[in-house]
């Protein structure tokens, strides 16, 4: 899932990615992040250059809607 999920950021925004273990890095100009992908747990860290700042709130809507859409929150009480 991870994967689908790094393929549909790549063909959104242009993204390149390297998996090493459990942990894909990713980056294109103005862009670098991880993937850590751990127990129970996954870890995203992303961070903008200075020109797509301006972008973050679309840049964390798809990345939020493909999280919610390939890893369902847990609705354990």
């Amino acid at each position: 899932m991870a994967e689908r999920l790094m393929e549909r950021l790549s063909r959104e925004f242009g993204l390149q990615g390297q998996w090493a273990g459990d942990v894909l890095r990713f980056h294109r100009s103005g862009v670098q992040g991880r993937l850590a992908l751990e127990p129970g747990t996954l870890r995203l860290q992303v961070t903008l250059g200075f020109l797509l700042k301006a972008m973050r709130g679309r840049i964390e809507q798809a990345i939020e809607r493909e999280l919610d859409t390939h890893f369902p929150p847990s609705h354990s009480a």
